[in-house]
């Protein structure tokens, strides 16, 4: 049985936006994991308005899953000005988005530090209503990666 590396969910808010949601631990997402992730993204509804938000522990795809989910984005019509926030205070996985906005991936994404989840949250629209019911959804998906829970690192954050 392989360590769950990733995990991720389509989320429609109230509002009827489509969100996909990856957390990431520690190691880097395992194929089958980012494949999930992957056919996700696929199976949208609406990919001319999709929005992503990633939680990471400084976990982030390897250049073999950048490359994958490039041609996805491309073959699905994803929009390259779509809006994306990474929830992180890894200086490498910034470096990662950098290098998937030079790509011209996903030119709207930004990077926050997890203790600044809200703000992630009103950047890609989430409404302020809808917060606590996605932190619950968030921290479910979290619970079933092996390596690390980035809510939980998150919640530590916010007690220091």
């Amino acid at each position: 049985m392989s360590m769950a590396t990733m995990n991720s969910a389509l989320w429609r808010s109230n509002h009827n936006q489509e969100y996909v949601l990856a957390l990431h631990g520690k190691l880097n997402p395992a194929d089958a994991d980012w494949d999930q992730y992957c056919g996700l993204v696929a199976k949208t509804v609406s990919p001319q308005t999709l929005k992503g938000l990633t939680i990471t522990l400084g976990a982030g795809p390897n250049a073999k899953q950048r490359s994958t989910i490039t041609t996805i984005h491309k073959e699905f019509g994803v929009a390259p000005d779509s809006i994306g926030a990474v929830v992180t205070d890894s200086a490498l996985v910034r470096g990662v988005i950098t290098a998937l906005t030079w790509a011209g991936i996903v030119r709207k994404i930004r990077a926050f530090p997890l203790r600044d989840l809200n703000a992630g949250f009103t950047y890609v629209g989430v409404d302020e209503a809808e917060h606590a019911h996605l932190i619950v959804l968030l921290t479910t998906l979290g619970e079933k990666i092996d390596d690390g829970n980035p809510m939980l690192a998150l919640r530590q954050h916010a007690k220091a």
